[in-house]
């Protein structure tokens, strides 16, 4: 086992509102996991028509061939992450069910990805209503998913 500072091991260290680090961290993992995958699906699977030509104008490039914009992809990437570390801490405080989870998942997708998106909208010419409505359903919906992935990863299903 890892020993930590006095002989505890890191598995006993907890974050404020004791969270215990193993159990944010396989929270974050599981997250992480959906979030990405999700956004890959979302954006280049199922409505890559509808993402790839609006996310090509707000990069100034040409669309690619239904394909998000490269230069977005470590912005898209780093969202997804603080999201999954923001669910991770957030869901393990807060949900004591699946369905909790679920629910705090979902207004913690809300609240992360409709700030991006009606501040994009309105400072950005390109990034129309339907983009901001679009993507912000569906952080609304990965945000729920993903939360309910924290709280099975943690082990408190």
């Amino acid at each position: 086992m890892v020993q930590g500072i006095g002989g505890f091991g890191w598995r006993s260290f907890t974050l404020k509102g004791a969270v215990k680090v193993a159990s944010f961290l396989k929270g974050f993992v599981a997250a992480s996991a959906v979030f990405l995958l999700g956004e890959y699906a979302w954006h280049h699977v199922l409505l890559a028509g509808f993402y790839a030509p609006r996310l090509a104008a707000v990069a100034g490039v040409a669309p690619a061939t239904g394909q998000v914009p490269a230069s977005l992809l470590p912005f898209i990437i780093g969202a997804q992450l603080l999201g999954a570390a923001a669910s991770s801490y957030f869901v393990l405080r807060t949900s004591r069910s699946f369905k909790e989870a679920a629910m705090n998942g979902a207004i913690i997708g809300l609240l992360m990805v409709a700030a991006v998106n009606f501040v994009n909208h309105s400072l950005l010419a390109s990034w129309d209503l339907a983009l901001t409505l679009v993507d912000t359903g569906w952080g609304i919906l990965l945000g729920g998913l993903g939360g309910m992935a924290v709280h099975g990863a943690a082990g408190r299903a």
